[in-house]
């Protein structure tokens, strides 16, 4: 764990401990980690956090959320970083997997795609290599779309107020999972 925080220290930076052993562990764990939080204590931080260091490590990760306001938070959080981060550093590429971009923030809709038509297999393929995170909300695990590939990582926001059935299918897309929310929000 040390080695993953020492080469990622530059991203790590200003986050408290709890928090970067949350991150660590995320990417070192063998097949899930859970990120507890109480609101305000930092959690979309470490998921902001976690996608720029995904790039850094050319890992695949699926981001699903409860609703449409949670993933437009994320997004917004990632592009923050992102400007903050050195210019020779890559950038994350993503996407915003929704059914309609009126869904979305005016904002990201320059992010969207429907991932419901691509013109040949190559273009599917192309697709996929070239994003890194794909973000969307938990009722769009039924687009065909992501039985396509398996992911690297998959982290489920808002994980207390996600019904049983609608967290199987993203848990089910990723090699391991992670886990966010908070105990004290009620399940719907």
């Amino acid at each position: 764990m040390q080695a993953f925080e020492t080469e990622n220290a530059d991203i790590l930076e200003g986050l408290n401990e709890e928090q970067v052993r949350g991150i660590s562990r995320s990417y070192t764990c063998k097949d899930y980690q859970m990120i507890i939080g109480v609101p305000g204590s930092g959690k979309h931080e470490i998921v902001s956090r976690m996608l720029v260091i995904a790039r850094r490590l050319k890992k695949k990760v699926l981001v699903m959320g409860i609703n449409n306001q949670t993933i437009d938070k994320l997004i917004f959080r990632l592009l923050k970083h992102q400007a903050k981060q050195p210019t020779e550093e890559p950038r994350s590429r993503f996407v915003r997997v929704c059914s309609t971009s009126t869904q979305v923030h005016k904002k990201l809709r320059q992010y969207t795609n429907t991932c419901q038509r691509f013109e040949s297999l190559k273009a599917l393929d192309d697709f996929i290599k070239e994003t890194d995170v794909f973000f969307a909300t938990t009722m769009s695990v039924f687009n065909t779309f992501f039985g396509c590939f398996k992911f690297d990582l998959c982290i489920l926001d808002e994980a207390s107020l996600v019904t049983e059935p609608l967290s199987i299918g993203p848990v089910l897309m990723a090699e391991k999972f992670v886990m966010v929310g908070d105990y004290y929000i009620l399940n719907p």
